[in-house]
């Protein structure tokens, strides 16, 4: 989008306002915009001095060092005059031709419209929607930093359908028809986690079903017994508390958290939750999961070809010599240790819904990097898988490093919904008859010989989690406990459709 007054820099590195705003320079400029107004700085559709001063900043900071006050405002001007009816998924307008005949006759401008897409429409709306409105309707400072009103608010779509006149059928009038029970404001209070409305709509489309991947956490102790290697490699790399952060979870929590999450133009990880706006910084990783934020950064996907990797040589340093020359594409051809590797890759590094037992090129290639010691900066990696899973529709991971992130940012949890971890949560013991590892003679190995003797395989005692609220209920509940929890549920259901049809 490039209307407007427009500006690069010149030799002496100011800038000039006959060249363009790029695309990338408007989406730092409306960040830089949207982080004033949750500060404050934008009171009924005007900026304080300081919220001016802090957006040149910003902009200033990314290297944008000639931009001034007036640039800001001219830039804020051209963006906000784009703005007419529109299409969310198409990012264009859609009227009746006779329409545009007669909006271009009055606005000849407005023609460039028709068939352009505007970038960062979503964010504009965000912070221009209400300029124009008076009385009630206008917004102070306040009211965008506190939850919104979500009580006529629908999450259906917002466009109106035109009555029609079928055939043999009269006309319907407008008629108010109370919404169904069913909506999610109804049902379930999500609006305490937002702060504009156009947020829980996102909520609603794009995370409200989404699947939260059940964490894994690495019981460490266990595999310091013989046999056992690759936690050395991991502990090289510093992941050792990261990959220990046994706590519970909260899936509502998790799909609002990716639902706000965003990596601002100086590549912090930022997050609203509950009219809250929390940014990780780069040191901020130690304080959370005692990750440094060094190393070679990686985005999740790619692999740079300056570091020279060769799949096949990755790969023959991994495989049992008993499939040497096979088609291999899953783990059960790696060695033990390489294989315990890979399923910490999958489960908790990178963790992805499905396809666990399946060799990717990219999870060849994370192996290879770790066994040659070449160090990460898992910090960045988790930003970048973060935004990868929210962007693709995928299963939602790291569950119980976003409970430590609430955690340390000060979120008080006690009213939500918790998660208690159990055995199938863990990493340890009980993961290796299914990776097909047992004991032998006192030493772990991968497969049992048939002569070998069978060593006890009882599991140590379940791991403490690091909240209050001791341990997690047994696999196995008796059948008078499976009965007690059904007519809890049972009990429960019943109250809340009480307290639903007195609502």
């Amino acid at each position: 989008m490039d209307c407007g007054k427009n500006v690069a820099s010149n030799s002496s590195g100011s800038y000039r306002e006959f060249t363009k705003w790029t695309t990338e320079m408007d989406l730092i400029l409306l960040n830089a915009m949207i982080d004033e107004v949750r500060k404050g700085c934008r009171i009924d559709g005007s900026w304080t001095t300081q919220g001016y001063t802090n957006i040149v900043m910003a902009l200033n900071e990314v290297g944008l060092s000639g931009l001034k006050k007036n640039n800001v405002k001219n830039r804020q001007k051209s963006l906000k005059d784009s703005g007419f009816a529109w299409n969310q998924t198409t990012k264009l307008f859609e009227v009746e031709d006779e329409v545009w005949s007669e909006l271009i006759k009055a606005k000849p401008y407005a023609a460039k419209w028709r068939f352009n897409p505007i970038r960062h429409y979503d964010l504009m709306e965000e912070l221009w929607s209400n300029d124009r409105a008076t009385g009630s309707r206008v917004r102070t400072a306040h009211y965008i930093n506190s939850p919104p009103d979500m009580t006529n608010f629908s999450m259906t779509s917002s466009s109106h359908k035109r009555n029609r006149t079928r055939k043999g059928k009269s006309r319907v009038e407008n008629v108010d028809v109370p919404p169904p029970a069913t909506r999610i404001q109804e049902v379930l209070d999500y609006s305490r986690y937002f702060s504009i409305r156009h947020q829980m709509v996102v909520f609603e489309k794009n995370f409200h079903t989404r699947v939260v991947l059940p964490p894994k956490v690495m019981h460490t102790p266990f595999f310091a017994g013989p046999g056992f290697e690759f936690q050395n490699l991991l502990n090289w790399q510093g992941l050792q508390p990261f990959l220990g952060i046994n706590l519970p979870y909260y899936e509502d929590l998790v799909r609002v958290f990716y639902t706000n999450a965003k990596i601002t133009p100086f590549g912090h990880l930022a997050i609203e939750i509950c009219g809250r706006m929390i940014h990780i910084k780069e040191m901020d990783w130690m304080t959370i999961a005692h990750l440094q934020y060094d190393g070679l950064k990686l985005t999740p996907g790619t692999i740079p070809e300056e570091l020279n990797f060769d799949r096949a040589l990755a790969l023959s340093s991994m495989i049992r010599e008993d499939v040497e020359g096979e088609n291999l594409k899953n783990v059960g051809s790696l060695k033990m240790n390489d294989r315990l590797l890979h399923y910490t890759w999958v489960h908790i590094l990178c963790p992805r819904g499905s396809n666990y037992a399946q060799l990717l090129n990219e999870d060849i290639f994370m192996l290879w990097l770790i066994k040659n010691n070449v160090r990460i900066n898992w910090s960045h990696y988790i930003m970048q898988h973060i935004v990868k899973c929210q962007d693709n529709k995928m299963p939602l991971p790291y569950a119980n490093l976003i409970t430590r992130i609430l955690q340390v940012y000060g979120f008080d949890l006690s009213n939500e919904q918790e998660i208690m971890l159990g055995w199938n949560h863990y990493f340890g013991k009980k993961s290796m008859k299914k990776l097909n590892i047992f004991q032998v003679n006192g030493i772990w190995q991968l497969g049992r010989p048939h002569h070998a003797h069978k060593e006890d395989d009882e599991e140590d005692e379940l791991p403490a989690q690091d909240v209050q609220g001791g341990q997690p209920e047994e696999e196995n509940p008796t059948q008078r406990d499976l009965l007690t929890q059904i007519l809890s549920g049972i009990q429960n259901m019943n109250t809340e459709w009480t307290e639903l049809r007195i609502l």
